[in-house]
């Protein structure tokens, strides 16, 4: 399906999810080294959390929250990041 499937001419919407769900790729090495800057910091706190939280319900939103923010950040870079 595409966007003309659900669009109506004037609706904006449809137009911002096609984009906010599209493979982004990496336009640059600096956005790429900032990909995984961000992965090994969450990653890094996520093991924090493993070592020093028990292993509750807690810690799993917890971790769910940490996997969420690390993805939020991807994409909100992937999704501004500079044309070539």
């Amino acid at each position: 399906m595409t966007i003309d499937t659900y669009a109506k001419p004037d609706d904006q919407d449809h137009e911002l999810v096609e984009h906010l769900i599209a493979y982004k790729a990496p336009t640059s090495d600096e956005v790429i080294a900032s990909f995984e800057t961000i992965r090994e910091v969450f990653k890094a706190a996520g093991h924090i959390v493993v070592d020093r939280v028990p292993r509750t319900p807690d810690r799993t939103v917890a971790l769910r929250s940490i996997h969420r923010a690390c993805m939020d950040s991807i994409a909100a870079l992937a999704c501004n990041q500079e044309d070539p």
